[in-house]
Order: C-alpha cells, then sequence, then structure tokens
C-alpha cells in the first residue's frame, strides 16, 4: 500500500508537471479512438435503440482494445 506522503508527493508533481504533449499516453489513444468511433457512430443511428447498440459497440471496442488482458 502507498504511502500517504507519497501519494502527496507523487499527486504534487503530477500536478506542477504533469504530462508532456509530445509523450505517447494510452488515455490519449483512448479519447482519440472514443472521438473517431463516435463521429462514425453517429452518423449510423436513427433511434434510440440503434444509439445505444451503437454506445455498446464502442465501449466493447475502446474496453476490448485497451483493457487489461490476462
Amino acid at each position: 500500500m502507498i504511502s500517504p506522503e507519497l501519494l502527496a508527493l507523487a499527486y504534487s508533481l503530477d500536478w506542477l508537471i504533469g504530462d508532456p504533449a509530445w509523450v505517447p499516453h494510452p488515455v490519449r489513444w483512448m479519447g482519440r479512438m472514443t472521438a473517431a468511433g463516435e463521429r462514425l457512430l453517429r452518423n449510423m443511428t436513427r433511434g434510440p435503440i440503434s444509439e445505444f447498440i451503437a454506445g455498446l459497440t464502442l465501449t466493447l471496442a475502446v474496453v476490448g482494445t485497451f483493457g487489461k488482458q490476462k
């Protein structure tokens, strides 16, 4: 378990320094995949049921792509 002091130090460093924009990061990739998938799937939906199916499909695609594999 992480100590409160180490957690406070890590949080402070992240707040001060942040993530450089040039470093590839999986969260950025997830955001890009989600945005592109939403743009694509929104054009295909025609009602609440198809929107639900499109959202479920996109969720499964993103989680399946970036989820932890055993």
